[in-house]
């Protein structure tokens, strides 16, 4: 099994997840903080799911699973307890499937995430050791801390007011710049371009 790497825009996205356990959860909080739009049906839910209905995050119908609530949905995040029921569902869903209790059975995974701002990085392996995939994430957080939210935005700014000078752009991916702080990345930028216009 092989799995293709691709980002969507998740704004544009909407996910039905049947099931409210603490797998979905994490499958839910994943869509949430993405942008994505989502619609659990569970009987029961976690408080985090809870919540997210309350804040209109996302939509909850309390109840049992209908078939009609796959019947037009692209993708589908299958999540209950019941193999039986797993299997009905992804036979009656329209879209992809992503089954938390085989991914091998699945159209799609989401993968281990790392986001920091703009910077996201995700971790896989394509299902065959959610627990290394879990110790890598957490040595990357070690790696790409906090600092590179506000870095990252710093780049991209860069690149939109100067994107036509290469040589600049590359000077500024430098550890340096990471670690300066906002005043101090904007006075050394100051510097490299009065620099490059003598």
């Amino acid at each position: 099994m092989s799995y293709l790497p691709i980002e969507l825009n998740s704004e544009q996205l909407h996910f039905v997840v049947i099931g409210g356990g603490i797998i979905a959860t994490r499958k839910i909080r994943l869509l949430v903080n993405s942008g994505a739009s989502v619609t659990v049906v569970s009987p029961t839910a976690t408080a985090y799911i809870a919540q997210q209905a309350m804040l209109k995050k996302l939509v909850w119908h309390q109840r049992p699973y209908e078939k009609k609530d796959v019947e037009r949905s692209k993708y589908c995040i299958i999540a209950t307890n019941q193999l039986e029921l797993n299997n009905a569902i992804q036979e009656q869903c329209a879209g992809l499937v992503c089954r938390v209790d085989d991914a091998f059975l699945s159209d799609f995974i989401l993968p281990a995430t790392l986001r920091r701002g703009e910077l996201l990085i995700t971790v896989s392996t394509n299902a065959n050791s959610p627990a290394l995939t879990k110790k890598i994430v957490r040595s990357l957080e070690e790696q790409f801390d906090e600092k590179y939210t506000s870095y990252i935005q710093f780049l991209g700014q860069c690149r939109q007011t100067y994107r036509h000078n290469k040589v600049l752009l590359q000077q500024i991916v430098d550890e340096r710049f990471l670690n300066y702080s906002l005043d101090e990345r904007q006075q050394e930028l100051e510097k490299l371009v009065r620099l490059q216009e003598q």
